[in-house]
C-alpha cells in the first residue's frame, strides 16, 4: 500500500468514527523486510549483496515478529468500508476513572513523580470496567470479619 492510499484510509476511518472509536485498517499483505530492503537498494540503482551488503542482524529487544491487532476481550466488527474494522472492548467505569484522574492531579500538584508513575501503571494494568464488582482496597470485606 502506498503512503497516499494509507493516508486516505486513515482519513476515511476518521469520517466513519465517533469520539473514542478505535479502528484497525487493512493495509494489505505483510511485506518481508528483507525483500523491502533489497527493493530499496535496486531503486537506488545498485545491486543488493554486490554493490550494497544487506545484513541480517536479528530482532532487537522489544521488537516483534508479529503484531496483535486487538487484545483479549476486544472484538473487531466490519464497518461500511471493506478495509476498516471497528475494535471495541470493555468500557472503563467513568466514576472510577474520574476518581483516579483526580488523584493523579493531586499527586502531580504535590510533585510526587514516582507515585504518579506507580498509579498510572496500576491503572493501566487493572482498570475498573463497567459491570465489574471489586472490593475497595481501603474497606474491610465481610469475609475478613468472619
Amino acid at each position: 500500500m502506498t503512503i497516499p492510499e494509507a493516508a486516505s484510509l486513515v482519513i476515511q476511518a476518521g469520517g466513519i468514527g465517533g469520539r473514542g472509536d478505535v479502528f484497525v485498517l487493512d493495509m494489505g499483505d505483510p511485506v518481508r523486510i528483507l525483500d523491502l530492503a533489497k527493493q530499496m537498494v535496486r531503486l537506488s540503482g545498485k545491486e543488493p549483496d554486490r554493490d550494497i551488503a544487506v545484513e541480517i542482524v536479528g530482532t532487537r529487544p522489544g521488537e516483534k515478529l508479529h503484531e496483535e491487532l486487538w487484545g483479549a476481550g476486544e472484538t473487531a466488527v466490519s464497518t461500511s468500508h471493506p478495509k476498516i474494522m471497528r475494535v471495541s472492548g470493555p468500557t472503563v467505569d467513568a466514576v472510577w476513572l474520574q476518581d483516579e484522574l483526580a488523584e493523579l492531579e493531586r499527586l502531580v500538584r504535590e510533585g510526587e513523580t514516582l507515585d504518579v508513575v506507580s498509579r498510572l501503571a496500576t491503572m493501566m494494568r487493572a482498570p475498573h470496567l463497567v459491570g465489574e464488582t471489586r472490593v475497595r482496597e481501603d474497606t474491610v470485606s465481610e469475609q475478613t470479619l468472619t
